[in-house]
């Protein structure tokens, strides 16, 4: 047993550190977002089309990607798509002036942070630990990933530091973050075994062999009739919808509040990355202890409701702003990243069946990321460009619409909920 949990954990461990060093490079913009706008000469809103470009280019690339995920190693697919970043970073920095390339830069990042890296390092995830385990498992790979995600940034802060300018600043922090991928990606090469993650051929016998047998058209349907693909959706929005908006408290402490830029990131840092090292694991447990990662994503999001609205009614006035402001986003991102760390586990509840698991993820991240990362990032750099002269008036907007994701999300949460219930009582009585 000792043995079996040593070699669980390796398995999370390695896709963890490969996962959290993949997308320092995309969402650079969230430690340096002025320096961003410099080093690119470019607008608030061409710099959010950025990574809402990627989401539209998923669209495309989510299924297909699914279905490769089901069929080929995870191990191939999460070394070769990290290790990629590296000469993307490159090109990144080679011509940052040239908006054409930058795209074509987060064009290859649909390629190496989502297609088939996205479904197969959270099925090897899922597959990785029985039903009952599901909540700790992946709070616990959110622990990993949010270590490995906040040495990286650390480290590019570090070196941004260094740089009198902040061009050339964002420029070595870009470049730290390739060649920490690369390091990623060879910590999945050495570390992580192929036999760790338990095949789905072991977890559902001779019905996960039919399965890979099935037509992919039929497995896509078979996911999309069930209404629990889409309430697992509906609570991602919620969870990964606050926790990418809130990276945008970087510019409101900076424009609105007045805080530094350096400690800006810092705080960025840490609370995007950081508080996964606390909130992952933490929240993975009590979900476990719940037994009910939906039920406890409720309780989360309708925390992060409160939190949100404290927050927003802070004034730029009050003594000790900035101190008061660090204390409850922090606080926010706690709850926030407890939610984010469980919320691919409510897939048991939704009755999504585990040798589908590569193409269900594919599936719900149609709605849960790719809708979300277009809109988000899209609305609130076109929000911060109309108010650039007022950007209290912007957060308002911003605040407001957290609100009202966190309200769709725990509400999805609670139908997840109910809907099990229902399912394991018929059940039981057939």
């Amino acid at each position: 047993m000792k043995k079996e949990t040593a070699r669980r954990f390796l398995a999370i461990f390695a896709v963890g550190m490969a996962y959290g060093s993949v997308y320092n490079p995309v969402y650079i913009r969230y430690l340096f977002y002025d320096a961003m706008l410099a080093a690119l000469e470019c607008s608030n809103t061409e710099l959010a089309f950025l990574n809402s470009f990627g989401a539209i280019v998923g669209v495309f690339l989510g299924l297909p990607g699914g279905w490769l995920a089901d069929k080929f190693s995870a191990k191939k697919i999460v070394f070769w798509s990290v290790f990629a970043n590296l000469p993307l970073c490159i090109l990144s920095v080679m011509f940052a002036k040239v908006y054409t390339v930058q795209l074509i830069v987060w064009f290859g990042f649909c390629f190496t942070c989502g297609f088939s890296f996205w479904p197969a390092a959270l099925k090897a995830v899922r597959l990785s630990a029985p039903p009952e385990k599901q909540e700790s498992t992946f709070g616990i790979f959110e622990g990993v990933h949010g270590f490995s995600s906040m040495i990286g940034n650390f480290i590019a802060i570090g070196i941004f530091s260094m740089f009198a300018d902040q061009v050339a600043g964002w420029k070595g922090a870009m470049l730290s973050m390739g060649v920490f991928s690369a390091i990623g990606a060879f910590l999945m090469l050495f570390c992580y075994k192929e036999g760790s993650i338990v095949d789905a051929k072991e977890v559902e016998g001779e019905e996960a062999v039919k399965a890979a047998k099935r037509n992919v058209l039929k497995d896509t349907l078979v996911v999309a009739k069930n209404p629990g693909t889409w309430l697992v959706a509906c609570v991602i929005i919620g969870a990964y919808g606050i926790y990418l908006a809130q990276t945008y408290f970087t510019s409101y402490f900076t424009g609105v509040l007045g805080a530094a830029v350096v400690f800006s990131a810092a705080m960025s840092n840490f609370r995007s990355y950081g508080m996964k090292v606390i909130g992952g694991p933490i929240g993975g447990a009590i979900a476990a202890k719940l037994k009910s990662a939906s039920l406890f994503n409720a309780i989360c999001l309708v925390m992060c409701i409160g939190l949100i609205a404290y927050v927003w009614s802070l004034s730029p006035d009050t003594p000790n702003v900035v101190g008061i402001a660090t204390a409850f986003t922090l606080i926010l991102a706690f709850f926030c990243l407890m939610a984010k760390g469980t919320m691919w586990a409510t897939q048991e509840q939704a009755h999504i069946p585990r040798e589908l698991a590569g193409t269900a993820i594919a599936l719900i991240s149609y709605l849960g990321f790719n809708l979300t990362e277009f809109a988000i990032p899209l609305v609130c750099g076109w929000w911060l460009d109309k108010h650039a002269d007022n950007l209290s008036r912007a957060y308002d907007n911003i605040f407001i619409m957290l609100i009202c994701i966190a309200v769709l999300g725990a509400a999805a949460a609670i139908i997840l909920v109910i809907r099990d219930k229902k399912m394991s009582r018929a059940a039981a009585k057939a």
